[in-house]
């Protein structure tokens, strides 16, 4: 950090435990990932008048599965931005990876895949999303056109909320 120009203003949070960090109310909660305490967060910032309305988001990559409690954050917020990594089919079909990591990623603590995320987001009917943007999105085994292809049939999508998938490639969001 010497050579920085400016010093980071870093704040260490234990999870689980909610934190306030300048105007972000922050709820870190666990996710099921094969590293060392990972974390998806629930962010909360305004409210405060007319012209700062309240808004919610929740960040939810780098799980293998959805468990109760992630499910219980998730719903209540306005934005959800969550991993939609892998197409099954592509990640077969993947010749680079051998198959001990294409089993690590499909795995309880790996990585969502387009169906799994699909279907996860189907099952809530009373969410509060206004957005969801689908991420995380893996350069060989997914790619826009696949997850736009699934996720365009989505119930509830343009009408309860709308989608949007963030491109891998050039990072632009990509309204389905």
């Amino acid at each position: 950090q010497p050579n920085l120009s400016r010093r980071p203003n870093w704040k260490v949070f234990e999870t689980g435990t909610k934190f306030v960090f300048r105007n972000l109310k922050i709820h870190p909660f666990s996710v099921p990932h094969d590293a060392y305490d990972p974390v998806g967060f629930f962010f909360e910032w305004g409210g405060d008048d007319l012209f700062n309305p309240y808004y919610s988001l929740a960040w939810v990559t780098d799980l293998g599965f959805v468990p109760s409690l992630v499910r219980e954050r998730i719903k209540e917020a306005k934005i959800l931005v969550i991993e939609s990594n892998y197409c099954q089919r592509m990640l077969d079909e993947d010749t680079k990876r051998p198959w001990s990591l294409k089993q690590r990623i499909r795995g309880r603590h790996g990585h969502l895949s387009n169906q799994t995320t699909y279907e996860l987001l189907e099952s809530f009917t009373d969410s509060n999303w206004d957005k969801v943007f689908l991420m995380h999105l893996s350069k060989d085994c997914n790619d826009v056109e696949t997850v736009r292809a699934q996720f365009g049939k989505l119930p509830g999508q343009g009408n309860r909320f709308d989608t949007f998938i963030v491109d891998p490639i050039n990072s632009a969001s990509i309204p389905i």
